[in-house]
């Protein structure tokens, strides 16, 4: 392709003046021009008719670009949701052909149509594709249609077939499947001859429902006990040792410890699952391996996370999860938890939640509380206007984002999903069982409604749609956070006062110790799968427990005193979100920062003005935001001033 670009290039400087800008773009047409598009001398045609050279006619040509694409992005972004609805929410029961609706993907050919209509040639003839260090160094200077017209490039700059965009949905939404329907029913759950040890139609989806359970217990007089068995559970599930008879079935009782089902009363023959967990994480990598071909430039998902998703190099997050996981912060931490509660840690303390919970009540208290104030899912839908203005938000603030979010009943433990375009809403999902909220599905309500706050900011105020969204999935976790964190504030049942801060503060940093270790498991993971391309599951699962054990012992065993524990393979992430997880200790970080920025500061105001920048690259998100980049420095200093302010209350 070299050829032809050095043969067209000639051509086009002797018809348009000479520049980097052109130059960079015919090499980058000649790079993705096939023969199924045409011969050379179309292709010259193409180029030497289609070049804008004009400034003011390119700014028309990047604003028309924006307003038909936002058209296309908000009604096929509204296709998959309509389609998928039953697999996303609590509709009623499951059938086949819900299954087929959701494996389609109405966004599979719109990259392919633009290939062959001309029209992404049309944009990488004229808009230069920059590197993320280029990005870095000359963004820091460029006007906000400068960057719309890069990340318009970005959204071309390769060509990836609609058949394998398509066989990835289908994968994504299996797996989907999979996960959304991984309930255990915990009032089946037994102990040697002991019954009724949780509330009578208890269903707790793995992992989510079962960790948030754990955490609520706490402040149980049994909690310990309870925690140890949801644990064992998890064990079960992580080994692949869980009967298949008791996931999401209210017909068997089962002991986790013996591993003993019963039905009626009467002990029955049942099987394990029998890896079906890994044979799906399998599944995920196979698909995620059909884009290979197409990025020449990060040919495996690994390089396409860190660097295209992420923007943030894999090396420089390691780095920053290592400073966390060896810090004598997190040391500290750890000794003040187990001070307490009055005991040793154990595995299962990776999930305390006394930072957070500010409040006295216990989590069927708070359940009593929320179900007082919002009795069904119309109630909490009116209700977002109230926790909007408790956040800080304007009364016309508050209206207009509350009119743009909508609540749905999840079938899973609860997501976001943002409008595609202007015009559409952001829905955010979380649990209704028997049309009703809990407290655990409150608190994760809390946490996706950041996520559509951020949502309709970054999409409606945005300079151009082009650059609509943060810069990276982390980011909208941040914010997602910030909210989850203010849940009983919002409820009115916890103090906001300096020691609530500092507890805060505490929980992101043990929140992340956690997502550290979690995210190295996922990320060693998929590095193995790329060195083991043909791994069947049982090797699979083997890779995943020693190396579950190996981080385990090398930063945690010191700390909870026990080794060898997987725990760190619990997160359902690593089944269906591929490397997603990383995001979620960086949105730790960065949460962080915007907590600290935010020190006497309006919340609703703030994330106003850092959401509406535009998908700028990271770390001048921050800079230009904040006036820092991406640091580890602040979770670290704001956690030893919260330790040791702490500590003073407690000798005063």
């Amino acid at each position: 392709m070299k050829i032809l670009a050095d043969e067209l290039l000639p051509l086009m400087e002797n018809k348009y003046e000479k520049s980097e800008r052109m130059s960079r773009c015919i090499n980058k047409i000649c790079s993705l021009w096939t023969d199924n598009d045409g011969t050379f001398e179309e292709l010259k045609s193409f180029c030497l008719e289609n070049f804008i050279a004009d400034p003011k006619e390119l700014a028309e040509t990047t604003q028309k670009f924006a307003k038909h694409l936002d058209t296309i992005d908000g009604y096929t972004r509204e296709i998959y949701k309509l389609v998928s609805e039953p697999l996303h929410l609590e509709t009623g029961e499951l059938k086949h052909i819900d299954h087929m609706f959701a494996e389609y993907n109405p966004m599979a050919h719109i990259s392919e149509d633009f290939f062959k209509t001309k029209l992404a040639f049309l944009v990488i003839l004229n808009y230069p594709v920059y590197s993320l260090d280029e990005k870095n160094s000359l963004g820091k200077k460029w006007s906000s249609e400068q960057w719309a017209q890069a990340r318009l490039a970005d959204r071309f700059s390769h060509r990836i077939p609609s058949d394998v965009i398509q066989k990835i949905s289908q994968t994504s939404s299996k797996s989907e499947t999979y996960i959304s329907q991984y309930n255990i029913c915990m009032d089946k759950i037994i102990v040697g001859e002991r019954k009724n040890i949780f509330p009578q139609g208890l269903k707790l989806i793995s992992h989510w429902g079962l960790r948030d359970y754990l955490k609520t217990l706490y402040k149980d007089s049994n909690g310990l006990e309870k925690q140890k068995i949801i644990e064992q559970i998890l064990n079960r599930i992580i080994r692949q040792e869980i009967p298949a008879e008791v996931i999401n079935n209210d017909k068997a009782s089962w002991d986790p410890f013996t591993n003993k089902v019963c039905r009626d009363g009467n002990a029955i023959d049942a099987e394990a699952e029998q890896n079906v967990r890994y044979e799906h994480i399998i599944s995920t990598f196979k698909s995620e391996r059909m884009l290979d071909p197409w990025f020449k430039e990060n040919p495996t998902a690994i390089s396409r996370n860190f660097n295209l998703s992420l923007e943030i190099s894999e090396d420089d997050v390691r780095k920053m999860f290592a400073s966390v996981l060896n810090s004598n912060t997190v040391k500290k931490c750890a000794a003040y938890i187990s001070q307490k509660l009055g005991r040793a840690l154990q595995p299962i303390d990776i999930w305390y939640a006394g930072f957070k919970d500010a409040s006295v009540l216990k989590e069927e208290e708070l359940t009593s509380a929320i179900r007082k104030k919002y009795k069904n899912i119309n109630d909490f839908q009116s209700g977002i206007y109230e926790i909007l203005l408790k956040l800080g938000f304007a009364p016309d603030k508050a209206a207009y984002l509350s009119s743009n979010i909508v609540i749905d009943a999840s079938r899973s433990a609860g997501h976001a999903m943002g409008a595609g375009g202007k015009g559409f809403k952001s829905h955010l999902r979380t649990r209704f069982d028997n049309g009703q909220i809990d407290y655990i599905s409150y608190n994760t309500a809390m946490h996706e409604l950041g996520h559509c706050v951020e949502q309709v900011f970054s999409l409606d105020g945005v300079p151009s749609t082009l650059m609509s969204g943060v810069p990276n999935t982390a980011f909208t976790e941040a914010f997602a956070f910030v909210f989850q964190a203010r849940d009983q504030e919002v409820l009115g049942v916890a103090g906001n006062n300096r020691e609530a801060g500092h507890l805060k503060t505490l929980h992101c940093l043990w929140h992340c110790f956690e997502l550290c270790g979690v995210s190295l498991v996922c990320m060693d993971l998929w590095s193995h799968m790329y060195k083991n391309q043909e791994i069947t599951a049982q090797e699979l699962k083997e890779f995943i427990l020693s190396k579950a054990s190996e981080v385990w012992n090398k930063w945690y065993a010191p700390i909870f005193g026990e080794e060898n524990s997987v725990l760190l393979a619990a997160y359902s992430h690593m089944i269906n979100y591929g490397l997603y997880l990383p995001n979620y200790p960086i949105g730790e970080i960065i949460r962080c920062q915007i907590e600290n920025h935010l020190k006497g500061k309006s919340l609703a105001e703030e994330m106003e003005k850092l959401c509406t920048q535009g998908c700028l690259t990271p770390n001048l998100w921050l800079e230009k935001g904040m006036g820092h980049a991406l640091s580890t420095k602040f979770i670290l200093e704001e956690a030893e001033i919260a330790l040791e302010e702490l500590a003073l209350a407690r000798i005063s």
